[in-house]
């Protein structure tokens, strides 16, 4: 008896789909991101996941939901989720709220209205540039991006992101990465406003008003205005985007 290729698959495919495990747990404090993982610390247990072998479409999806300390999320997985700690992720088919939550102040929040000015960017492990300038260059690379306020009009960001430096000898300004870049071990948090009224990026206590407008950015906040456009509008190849998007924020609004 012959048994085509495709109809094996879907054969395979359904019996996967059948023994699938659907569990809840209660986070017991907010999910962390390091270089390559994320890691959940359940009531049952704890979990690491890899970045790189957990599902795209599970990574790209995390950003809907509340993944704060008290939360209660619905894994579905083919061997169970405390199986799957240290061994990638690459069994579960998908991690959501099993409950809607209001309690916690960072609760993800539905994705951007579509008659936003902004396209907000989730993609993981993507590397732009932040500046060069003398003999260095820095870098950083997107781990995770989270809506925390929004409106119409503005949207208020929480990306991780993990910092990198380099030799100038290939990037010289521009957008070519170059051969090797020396990383740091943990990622850092961000806090960016999208906003054409008073765009702005804080790390910890330092808060920076952009001046984005025909003058250009200062060379000190380059870098930070980098970010604001990938984040905020999805580009890292515009040479000119503050007059792409229209931009005219006056200067000194720090």
């Amino acid at each position: 008896m012959k048994i085509h290729t495709g109809t094996l698959l879907a054969v395979l495919i359904l019996t996967t789909q059948a023994h699938a495990q659907t569990e809840t747990f209660t986070l017991k404090s907010e999910v962390a991101y390091g270089e390559e993982g994320i890691f959940f610390i359940t009531d049952k247990g704890k979990v690491a996941l890899n970045l790189y072998t957990l599902p795209e479409k599970v990574t790209n999806s995390l950003h809907k939901y509340n993944l704060n300390k008290g939360a209660c999320i619905q894994v579905v997985s083919s061997q169970g989720f405390l199986h799957e700690n240290g061994g990638g992720g690459s069994g579960i088919q998908s991690i959501s709220n099993c409950t809607p939550s209001i309690v916690a102040k960072t609760a993800a929040l539905p994705s951007v209205p579509t008659n936003s000015r902004f396209t907000i960017f989730y993609k993981p492990n993507v590397v732009s540039l932040g500046r060069c300038y003398m003999e260095a260059c820095s870098w950083s690379k997107s781990v995770t991006t989270r809506v925390i306020q929004q409106t119409t009009s503005e949207t208020v960001l929480k990306v991780a992101v993990i910092g990198g430096t380099s030799d100038n000898t290939n990037a010289s300004g521009s957008h070519a990465r170059p051969p090797k870049i020396s990383w740091d071990k943990t990622p850092y948090d961000l806090i960016l406003h999208c906003s054409y009224q008073r765009p702005t990026i804080a790390m910890g206590s330092q808060v920076d008003v952009l001046p984005l407008n025909a003058n250009g950015v200062p060379g000190d906040l380059e870098s930070g205005a980098n970010l604001y456009f990938k984040y905020c509008h999805s580009d890292m190849t515009s040479p000119n985007p503050i007059r792409k998007y229209g931009y005219n924020v006056p200067d000194q609004q720090n």
